[in-house]
């Protein structure tokens, strides 16, 4: 069997597409513990590419901005109920379109930011903690 092109091995972990080991690797530079593939959609499809535990927030990555506005309702959805933020990026770190999506009350808010500066709030808030 050939395997698709798009997909990579990182710290021994299989990636489905290329795209998400730079974001990995993003993390574990910011020293942050991230779980890949943690939570499947209701309809059988991956809808949370990573899991920050300790921040809490959800990471979803994608290769194209075509499903962006398109696949946020579920992203929206998702953070209503568990009640942690969501991420959704749209390449790689540093050159990134990105958008957080949080919880405020009872409503869901988005900010379209950058993934260093979502870093510097954790950092600021006390909620990623540096050595």
């Amino acid at each position: 069997m050939v395997e698709p092109v798009d997909q990579a091995i990182y710290r021994g972990l299989k990636f489905d597409a290329a795209h998400y080991v730079p974001w990995a690797k993003a993390f574990d530079a910011d020293g942050i513990k991230w779980e890949y593939r943690p939570q499947v959609h209701e309809e059988g499809g991956y809808l949370v590419d990573f899991l920050l535990p300790d921040v809490p927030m959800f990471i979803v990555v994608w290769s194209t901005t075509f499903f962006f506005e398109e696949v946020a309702p579920c992203v929206y959805a998702l953070v209503r109920e568990s009640g942690r933020p969501a991420f959704i990026t749209v390449g790689p770190p540093g050159e990134e379109i990105s958008m957080l999506i949080e919880r405020s009350g009872r409503r869901v808010k988005k900010r379209w930011c950058r993934w260093a500066l979502v870093v510097g709030e954790l950092r600021a808030a006390g909620t990623l903690l540096t050595d």
